[in-house]
């Protein structure tokens, strides 16, 4: 009966540690990748990608750039607009903004389900109104206050007018495959804030677990330090491989692909690398304390 206690409360230590480990790992893995693929997030990193930069840097970019703008291209050169000029629009804060709100729109849907206009007529108000702002600070030309107005109040009412005919983000759905629709629920699952609580639950309980199992002499300290440690050591190393191989092999092929994939790979290294000096301060602490009590009770 005696063994029989101990074995089943060495398994219940075991499946506990289990639980705590892989909660504790997704949600390391889960957390920079939602923070990353929000909306916002996708439009700043748009945003602040440097086209012309990257041109001068990396053959391979004005490569990718000219096969994406070639209808571009061959549209202006019928007005004698040059390349240069179209990569100086392609590049601006207002157009990589447009295209960023565009492509967080979608992101935002595919990952949430979340339905909105592809394009928010707000974002067209707002376009126009930078663009003017930067029209004015050039130099060569000013639109004054009173044009600037009745302009947005003019691309207002036209937006007004086909609002109603701007797609929502649902259109996505009209010619996908059934199985690229599983697809995409079982994403938004993964991504979903009800399986961050579900993870954050198992976490906390398989942590009171173990500290009800190993109470004892403060053990439990040990055994969840130790076992958090793991999580964020395996997840620190993880994150740099990653990183590794976003900068030796991707970064010099799809540059968005890059950017995009960098910043979550940043983030979890910045938070395994806490959690991993968090558990180690007390797990230094804990082996301390007891070294003290050891001695005490040897004097």
């Amino acid at each position: 009966m005696k063994f029989l206690k101990k074995f089943m409360k060495g398994l219940s230590l075991g499946i506990l540690i289990i639980i705590l480990f892989v909660s504790t790992l997704a949600i390391l893995i889960l957390t920079p990748v939602r923070n990353t693929i929000k909306k916002n997030s996708i439009k700043d990193m748009i945003t602040n990608i440097e086209i012309e930069k990257l041109i001068l840097n990396n053959p391979k970019v004005e490569e990718q750039l000219e096969e994406a703008l070639a209808p571009i291209y061959d549209e202006a050169e019928k007005y004698g607009i040059p390349k240069d000029a179209i990569v100086k629009i392609v590049d601006s804060k207002e157009v990589k903004g447009f295209v960023g709100d565009i492509t967080g729109n979608i992101m935002n849907y595919v990952v949430t389900g979340e339905n909105s206009k592809l394009i928010d007529p707000s974002t067209v108000s707002n376009l126009i109104s930078d663009t003017i702002d930067d029209i004015n600070e050039s130099g060569y030309y000013e639109i004054s206050k009173e044009d600037k107005d009745n302009i947005l109040k003019v691309v207002d009412t036209e937006m007004a007018k086909y609002e109603d005919y701007i797609p929502d983000t649902s259109v996505l759905d009209q010619n996908l495959p059934t199985s690229t629709k599983d697809s995409m629920n079982v994403l938004r699952f993964v991504l979903s804030n009800e399986l961050i609580t579900y993870l954050f639950v198992a976490m906390l309980v398989s942590f009171i677990g173990i500290v009800l199992i190993k109470w004892k002499k403060a053990k439990w300290i040990k055994w969840n330090g130790i076992t958090i440690l793991s999580a964020g050591s395996f997840m620190s190393i993880v994150s740099v491989i990653l990183l590794i191989v976003n900068n030796l092999v991707i970064k010099d092929k799809i540059i968005y692909v890059y950017e995009l994939l960098n910043k979550p790979f940043k983030s979890s290294l910045i938070l395994s690398l806490s959690l991993v000096i968090l558990m180690v301060i007390a797990l230094v602490s804990y082996t301390i304390v007891i070294k003290k009590q050891n001695k005490k009770s040897a004097n």
